[in-house]
């Protein structure tokens, strides 16, 4: 039948283009594309300012206690924590507690921010740790304060490392699944969110859903939105091995 130019084929561009559907063949990614873009940006607005501040904090300027060492292995404790205690965690306080809109990307930010939070700050003070104490102490011996030393010259000198470590971490919650069905984002949508509180879904989300289809023809839709989250990981370990490869010094 190809031979005969009865059947065609070719890249199905509507598979990019056009939301969910009940029928396999109208079935696309967009809204989750767009729900999985939405939430990675409010997560990447909470975490990364709040957690290289925490790692700032604590690698510079905290006093070495028995609080602070207290806070250190709750961060590591947190990182090892299972993504779908965060969800419960999301469910609790984002929804019954605030009453925020449910399946929408300002909550899967907050919960997904609360995930990558211990991996920033692990990351971004192993960066800051990197730097050796020679460049505090040549700035402090030139006049410098305590602060212009830490942000002039150590603080640009692991930003290598510290988005590496955040690019990674970010990575880590666009595969993620879990903590968002808890929050709501198992809902069928068609319509692509236009707002940070519309209803939408996420990537994985969407996969998980189609996967559980009894439809023989959503296995295929099902492969090839595995393929786009599995390119979108690639490009961004990618990237994060670049960024490092290319701007990070050897001491």
């Amino acid at each position: 039948m190809r031979a005969k130019g009865v059947v065609e084929t070719g890249f199905n561009w509507g598979f990019l283009t056009s939301g969910d559907s009940r029928e396999a063949e109208q079935a696309g990614i967009l809204g989750a594309l767009v729900g999985s873009i939405f939430t990675m940006a409010v997560t990447l607005v909470i975490c990364l300012p709040i957690g290289v501040g925490a790692a700032i904090y604590l690698e510079e300027f905290a006093p070495k206690n028995r609080w602070t060492d207290i806070i250190e292995i709750n961060i590591n404790n947190l990182a090892a924590v299972p993504s779908i205690v965060y969800g419960l965690l999301g469910l609790a306080v984002f929804l019954n507690f605030f009453g925020m809109p449910r399946s929408s990307a300002v909550v899967g930010g907050f919960v997904l921010a609360l995930l990558v939070l211990p991996t920033i700050i692990i990351a971004s003070r192993a960066a800051l740790k990197a730097v050796p104490p020679s460049i505090r102490e040549a700035a402090l011996g030139v006049g410098a304060s305590h602060q212009q030393a830490v942000f002039h010259h150590t603080l640009p000198l692991a930003m290598p490392g510290i988005m590496t470590g955040t690019i990674i971490g970010m990575a880590h919650a666009l595969g993620e699944t879990a903590p968002l069905l808890l929050i709501g984002m198992v809902a069928f949508i068609v319509d692509v969110p236009t707002s940070f509180t519309s209803a939408t879904t996420a990537l994985p989300v969407q996969i998980y859903l189609w996967s559980d289809l009894p439809e023989v023809a959503f296995q295929a839709k099902t492969s090839a939105a595995i393929l786009v989250l599995l390119f979108f990981l690639f490009v961004m370990n990618g990237l994060a091995i670049v960024l490092r490869k290319r701007f990070e010094r050897r001491w």
